[in-house]
């Protein structure tokens, strides 16, 4: 070793504080140099350094090991704290690589079109409900259909409305019932088997309820008419612990923090409340000297191809890549073109809105994007806060209903434009990446949200995870024809027993369940359902797809999309069908 070595220098204790702010990057720079620093860094301390960089990815403020986020099990596999730092630093790497490698998961459950789903890492299932009603629990690895509610079209009791939003946190669910009421229904109880759920309260209010949302074992609820909810949910029935008054017409969108419930008022901005006292904390909305910047919308015509295939019971889909295509963050606001509808930056609705941590997000009617790196911040400062950024974005649609869905988690923002769905990554606090600042831009980029223009659905539901995103996604999907499933009700799905009298299975619109899973490596084989399932065809179908893309044409997609566009019947149908297996 070198007189000026700090092994030779330095005693252990002081270099092992050294490197605990050591890069890992550097640390295996380290290793290469001297058998010494080799000896020091993967031998005798290994345990002690690599265990400061691989610490179990969780939620802010969770305390529980088990409170993971992800989707691949990628870091799970790991057998020492060397090997999972390893993992999480290609798993980060991969995140903030210009061209990531995805695997693609679409899964289907039963006949309805998906509307609000939640996925449940540590019970390894997902809860949703239907544009057609009823409530499903599903197994995330196989696909299959564990519990379900029916629909209030089949049946009064223990039933769920069509287009019934859901919250979900650690086996509770709660869903909305026609007449301004909620249910609360719980898993894992005793006497409950896996995936099953028992209602435990019904909160009626007096005023419409116009959104809700469950986070840290607190419900909050918003109505159009001057009110907001605060419930205990730890307690036994659910606890009403607050009783607050709003701004009335509150838009339905709303997020909370540990202490702090954001009301979204459309033109009005947002509206911050004190979960405690119901004290009002002030209003966020961009003012006319905040920052602005834009992004041109990508190109689709390439990326279609990659993704018109549907997801198949009893075999997995052709693979295909999940192609991401790069978005660029410009200086300065878009420019709009003359005679455009959209409304001026101070007469925009702004609807869904997050809160992580100091920063805050706000999503527009328009297509506007309010970054807001420290919202505590900016409230001390009447709204007003140097720091604050708007992004435009070309939007002109108008199926939204005021901004859509919005996710926002690790400094990425995730929300819907038109047809794709944009993941926008800011700096380290927080604040729009700026080109030409000398510092490594973290790349954004956008995929298509469905897989062809005529199966056009809006985002009903989308998320950031550890390890990747979901969001529902438009596409065909196969007409099951299995009414012989573990659910809540002996009460079969009346669209599965018009297939059983129809014939044979049959293509059709749907909304799934779609995961991009940045995880670097592939996952381990599963057995497809095909295997795993009896010769009872399953009652929901799951495809997972690796990184080799088959490359359909635009027209060989488009003509299986138009023969479902033309009502001739079954026949079509099946012609329909013939040309999409023609595909595979």
């Amino acid at each position: 070793m070198a007189a000026g070595d700090p092994l030779m220098v330095l005693p252990p204790e002081l270099v092992l504080r050294i490197l605990e702010f050591t890069p890992t990057s550097s640390l295996a720079s380290l290793t290469t140099t001297t058998k010494g620093w080799h000896q020091f860094i993967d031998v005798t301390h290994q345990e002690a350094i690599y265990s400061v960089y691989s610490k179990p990815i969780r939620p802010i403020g969770s305390e529980d090991p088990a409170d993971t986020t992800s989707f691949s099990r990628y870091l799970e596999g790991a057998t020492s704290s060397k090997e999972l730092c390893k993992r999480q630093t290609l798993l980060s790497g991969n995140w903030t690589s210009d061209q990531p490698s995805t695997t693609e998961s679409v899964l289907q459950i039963g006949n309805g079109p998906v509307w609000r789903f939640r996925p449940d890492f540590k019970r390894r299932f997902f809860v949703s409900t239907s544009q057609a009603g009823g409530f499903n629990v599903t197994d995330m690895d196989s696909g299959k259909l564990l519990w379900r509610l029916p629909s209030t079209l089949q049946r009064d009791q223990d039933s769920v409305r069509p287009y019934a939003h859901l919250e979900y946190e650690d086996g509770m669910a709660v869903f909305d019932r026609e007449g301004n009421a909620l249910e609360v229904w719980q898993t894992g109880l005793d006497g409950l088997r896996r995936g099953e759920f028992k209602r435990l309260a019904v909160l009626p209010h007096e005023r419409q309820t116009r959104g809700f949302q469950l986070s840290g074992g607190t419900l909050c609820v918003a109505s159009t008419e001057g009110e907001g909810l605060v419930y205990d949910m730890r307690q036994q029935p659910p606890r009403l612990t607050r009783r607050m008054v709003i701004a009335e017409d509150a838009v339905g969108h709303l997020y909370q923090d540990a202490g702090v419930v954001m009301y979204s008022m459309g033109e009005r901005g947002y509206h911050f409340y004190d979960k405690h006292s119901g004290d009002s904390l002030g209003i966020l909305k961009p003012g006319p000297a905040v920052s602005r910047y834009h992004i041109p919308h990508p190109d689709r015509a390439p990326e279609i191809a990659q993704h018109g295939s549907t997801a198949r019971p009893f075999a997995p889909s052709m693979p295909r890549q999940a192609g991401l295509v790069p978005l660029t963050v410009k200086n300065g606001p878009l420019m709009r073109d003359r005679g455009s509808m959209e409304a001026p930056l101070a007469e925009d609705e702004w609807g869904a809105g997050a809160l992580d941590g100091k920063l805050m997000v706000g999503f527009s009617r328009a297509g506007r994007v309010y970054i807001c790196p420290d919202w505590r911040q900016a409230l001390q400062h009447e709204g007003h806060y140097e720091h604050s950024a708007v992004i435009e974005c070309e939007y002109g649609n108008t199926d939204f209903d005021l901004g859509g869905w919005l996710s926002v988690r690790n400094h990425r923002v995730m929300f819907e434009v038109r047809d794709f769905i944009y993941i926008v990554a800011l700096d380290d606090e927080d604040n729009v990446q700026r080109l030409g600042t000398g510092s490594k831009i973290r790349p954004s980029y956008a995929y298509p949200s469905y897989s062809a223009s005529q199966l056009a659905e809006p985002v009903s539901f989308m998320a950031l995870f550890d390890d990747c995103v979901m969001s529902t996604h438009g596409t065909l999907g196969w007409r099951i024809q299995d009414s012989n499933i573990t659910a809540g009700d002996n009460d079969s799905d009346p669209d599965e027993e018009n297939a059983a009298e129809e014939g044979p299975a049959r293509i059709f619109p749907t909304k799934m369940i779609r995961t991009l899973s940045f995880a670097p490596q592939a996952e381990p084989p599963r057995a497809a359902l095909w295997e795993a399932s009896s010769s009872t065809p399953s009652s929901s179908s799951i495809s997972r797809e690796s990184t080799r893309a088959p490359r359909y044409s635009q027209t060989e997609l488009q003509r299986v999309v138009s023969l479902l566009d033309e009502d001739d019947g079954e026949d079509r149908e099946l012609q329909a069908l013939a040309a999409l297996l023609q595909l595979g």
